[in-house]
């Protein structure tokens, strides 16, 4: 989501026809003394991710300068050398400004939640992980491949080459989420947000902090997609832009599915329109995260995503990385309607217009089950009654038992993935393969992507085995099931990435 939150925005104009401030000094910088142009300088170049050479250039610079040394902290922030940049922000003579103070909270929070991580670097990947706990540590290869597969998408389809190393903090919970970025722990939790791509580095909640874990690849890249573009536009890049583009980005790094646009983006931004659910793309504000609720910002991810799209595939090739050049080189007081129109010969408003006639034109009725808000079908209590019994008979060994329990589950809410899942795994567990293996053999026989679906797929040696752990594992790496490859203790996988990471998932699975 993911939004989404971050020190990327802080430049952002989420309104329409704002002018952009580029380079300009923040109000509260004014408190401050010191080489006020050389400092939005370093500025530039810490927002465009090269804090490395930020700190180059300040090497044996003056410490009195109290515009340089924010630039400074900003830079260690960036880098994650958060002690260091905090160290720089609890001077005295730095107290009065407001920017200090809330980059001083975000380093000191920093601080405090990496004491006693765990760093792992990757060359062949350009990437920095930090893990705030330990056990997370065998999740690396997989975000190594993330950010590897990643760094190709955005020099081809945005133009943009990324730095090495890539920074990402992986922590535990929400409470670290909001320590490590400053984003209010209300809002995390009211959005549900667990990504945040913010002070030079992508911050994610380790997926056993979530009953049901979550995509956390897909998310990784997501949040990348928001450096890329923060990095390609000197930071200039409007909101809509930032998450429409991350929406469409955060999948291209792996093979498709059939669930990847599950609702359809069009379908849902359409029904917002519509019922006028969320606000206008370009009124968002400074995060989707802060929006009112859950189901305004999946409205309005579905908005951007379908407006982004649309523009890609209209304004032709190259229209992104013209775009974000545009952004980037633009003078102070140009209007982002102007660079629009430079780049692809028509404006924000005409472009917007066109987008919704298109939805109007093609845009399909979203079935009541998966509209934004949708009551739960009355069918639900019962079929989650039956679910959990044969969840638990499954879990003791009673198979019979259990698939009694379960089909009934399945009857009541046919297109549950993941009650098809456990109903065939109980099934092969009493050698009904054939069985087994028509509840998990095509996708449009299931309402949404589900983790332990595709691990029985791989099991039973559906389709592509092999896809199907990788899809699986990204969308539940912690539980042992899915992980282990349906294996029974203490049998393990035999690549040794997945035997790591179904260990892990062993020794302490995700919270329940």
């Amino acid at each position: 989501m993911n939004g989404k939150r971050r020190s990327l925005f802080a430049a952002t104009l989420a309104a329409l026809g704002v002018v952009l401030a580029l380079g300009a000094d923040d109000a509260s910088s004014k408190e401050l003394s010191g080489d006020a142009p050389r400092a939005a300088k370093l500025r530039a170049l810490t927002y465009e991710l090269s804090s490395a050479e930020t700190l180059k250039q300040l090497a044996g610079a003056s410490e009195t300068d109290q515009l340089i040394a924010v630039e400074k902290a900003r830079a260690l922030l960036y880098e994650g050398r958060c002690a260091e940049s905090a160290a720089i922000l609890s001077r005295p003579d730095l107290a009065e400004s407001d920017e200090v103070a809330a980059m001083g909270d975000v380093s000191r929070g920093c601080e405090r939640s990496v004491a006693g991580a765990v760093v792992v670097e990757n060359e062949e990947a350009g990437s920095w992980i930090r893990f705030q706990d330990g056990l997370d540590v065998a999740l690396a290869p997989l975000l190594n491949q993330v950010v590897k597969e990643s760094r190709e998408i955005f020099k081809k389809d945005l133009g943009v080459e990324m730095p090495r190393p890539i920074r990402i903090e992986v922590v535990r919970d929400q409470f670290g989420l909001s320590a490590m970025t400053g984003l209010p722990l209300s809002a995390a939790r009211t959005t549900g947000t667990i990504g945040i791509a913010k002070w030079g580095r992508v911050v994610v909640v380790s997926p056993r902090a979530t009953s049901k874990g979550y995509p956390i690849l897909d998310t990784i890249a997501h949040e990348l997609t928001h450096l890329a573009l923060s990095r390609g536009s000197g930071d200039n890049a409007p909101l809509w832009l930032q998450e429409g583009v991350a929406k469409e980005l955060e999948t291209q790094w792996r093979e498709p599915t059939p669930f990847d646009d599950v609702p359809p983006a069009d379908d849902v931004a359409l029904f917002g329109i519509r019922k006028k659910i969320g606000p206008e793309i370009h009124k968002i504000g400074p995060s989707i995260a802060l929006l009112p609720s859950a189901i305004e910002a999946e409205i309005t991810y579905a908005k951007v995503h379908s407006f982004m799209r649309f523009y890609a595939r209209e304004a032709g090739d190259g229209a992104m990385p013209k775009l974000l050049s545009e952004l980037k080189t633009a003078d102070a007081g140009t209007k982002i309607d102007d660079l629009i129109e430079k780049s692809s010969g028509a404006t924000f408003t005409a472009w917007s217009e066109k987008w919704k006639g298109h939805l109007e034109r093609s845009g399909k009725e979203l079935p009541e089950d998966l509209k934004p808000g949708a009551a739960p079908p009355k069918e639900m209590k019962e079929a989650r009654r039956r679910f959990r019994l044969g969840e638990l008979m499954a879990g003791r060994g009673h198979h019979a038992a259990a698939v009694k329990e379960l089909d009934r589950a399945q009857t009541l809410l046919p297109r549950d993935a993941s009650t098809r899942a456990l109903l065939a795994k109980s099934l092969l567990r009493m050698g009904e393969k054939e069985k087994a293996a028509k509840l998990v053999a095509e996708a449009g026989d299931v309402a949404t992507s589900d983790a332990r679906w595709w691990s029985i797929r791989a099991a039973l040696g559906i389709g592509e085995p092999q896809k199907a752990i990788r899809v699986a594992t990204g969308l539940a790496p912690y539980d042992p099931d899915v992980t282990c490859e349906e294996k029974d203790p203490p049998d393990l996988p035999e690549d040794p990435i997945q035997r790591a990471v179904c260990q892990a998932a062993r020794e302490r699975p995700r919270s329940r």
